[in-house]
C-alpha cells in the first residue's frame, strides 16, 4: 500500500463474490454462469475447446475451429501454469471474480 491508496480503497477493489469453479454443482451451470456474466465475443463458454493466453488476453478455441475472446477483455485477471495450457483462469468483473481450474 502507497501513500496514495488507502485500506478503504483497496476494499472498494474487491469483487463482491469469490467463486471458483469447484463451486458449481455441474459443468453446465459453470457455463451458464460463465456465458451469462463473462460472455465471449462468439459462441458459448460450453463450446470451448481449450484456453489459452496470448500477449495478455484470454483465448478460446471453440469445438468449430474458432478462436474468439472474451467481448469485454478486461474481465481476463490471471492465470496460472503455461500461456499455451494454462492450469487456472481467473475473470473479473469487478462484482465478482472467479478462477477456473482446467
Amino acid at each position: 500500500m502507497n501513500a496514495f491508496t488507502s485500506a478503504d480503497t483497496l476494499q472498494k477493489q474487491l469483487p463482491e463474490r469469490l467463486l471458483s469453479s469447484s463451486d458449481f454443482e455441474s459443468r453446465a451451470e459453470m457455463h451458464e454462469f460463465l456465458d451469462a456474466n463473462f460472455p465471449l465475443n462468439e459462441g458459448s463458454h460450453r463450446d470451448v475447446r481449450q484456453y489459452l493466453i496470448y500477449y495478455q488476453n484470454l483465448l478460446a478455441i471453440l469445438h468449430s475451429g474458432r478462436c474468439v475472446g472474451l467481448t469485454f477483455a478486461g474481465q481476463f485477471a490471471d492465470y496460472e501454469g503455461h500461456k499455451e495450457s494454462p492450469s487456472s483462469i481467473t475473470l473479473n468483473n469487478g462484482h465478482t471474480q472467479i478462477e477456473l481450474e482446467l
